[in-house]
């Protein structure tokens, strides 16, 4: 395997890794009262815009192979912190909101 591919496999395990945190968040988000429910919504839809990003530059470095730009690389990896701030912010935001009930 060649450096993009790890990066590839990398990054894919890296989404798996936010997609069950994003799921867990779900569930406790689901116990919540409407208002956390509707907060909790928006912060998932943004979630996904995110995520298909990602899952956008990972088929362009799929599909580019070992001849990837640069840019290419750095685009994926700024998609995936991108999803990583945002799963960071949302469950931020759920502890807060369980904390003061």
């Amino acid at each position: 395997m060649g450096a993009i591919a790890d990066l590839g496999t990398t990054l894919e395990a890296q989404l798996k890794q936010l997609d069950g945190e994003v799921e867990k968040l779900g569930e406790k988000a689901q116990k919540a009262g409407e208002d956390m429910k509707e907060e909790f919504k928006k912060q998932m839809d943004a979630l996904e815009d995110q995520r298909k990003v990602l899952q956008q530059r990972l088929k362009e470095l799929h599909s580019a192979g070992e001849s990837a730009s640069k840019e290419l690389v750095k685009s994926a990896k700024k998609a995936l912190q991108e999803m990583k701030t945002g799963v960071d912010k949302a469950r931020k935001k759920f502890e807060e909101e369980s904390a003061k009930k």
